[in-house]
């Protein structure tokens, strides 16, 4: 627990872009504002407003490949430069975010077919054998 604020990062093996996106919708659910995206240096900088908890925090989250792997890194230090102590307040929604970051991710992993005999229909999301002619939900004639 930083005095005021802190970083962790973690490795994923989710390719950089799904990274990216998984990152922007998970902050959506804590309501914090984006207030600067650069896709090809890496950097979000986004701010959560005022709550029971804080008055305010800023985060700056980095992506980048390292090898065969994604690092996300995220730092968060009170958006109040008064702020002396944040009691632990920061590292905690750190921890929030990469916990929305897992389930996005996870979500996202369990909506593609997992073997290579399958696929999904597209106009109702149903799975389907390999070679299926119709969609047997939605009756959608599949494309060769």
């Amino acid at each position: 627990m930083g005095i005021r604020g802190g970083t962790v990062s973690q490795s994923y093996t989710a390719q950089y872009e799904i990274l990216w996106s998984a990152i922007q919708e998970t902050l959506e659910a804590p309501k914090a504002k984006i207030e600067h995206s650069d896709y090809s240096a890496g950097v979000i900088i986004a701010t959560t407003g005022l709550n029971f908890w804080s008055a305010g925090t800023r985060f700056t989250i980095s992506v980048r490949n390292v090898g065969n792997s994604t690092t996300v890194e995220i730092s968060a230090k009170p958006k109040n430069k008064i702020t002396v102590v944040d009691y632990g307040q920061g590292t905690r929604e750190i921890q929030r975010i990469f916990q929305q970051l897992e389930e996005i991710l996870a979500s996202a992993a369990s909506d593609k077919p997992h073997k290579e005999n399958e696929k999904t229909c597209p106009a109702c999301g149903a799975k389907l054998a390999k070679d299926a002619k119709f969609c047997p939900e939605c009756g959608r004639k599949m494309e060769e």
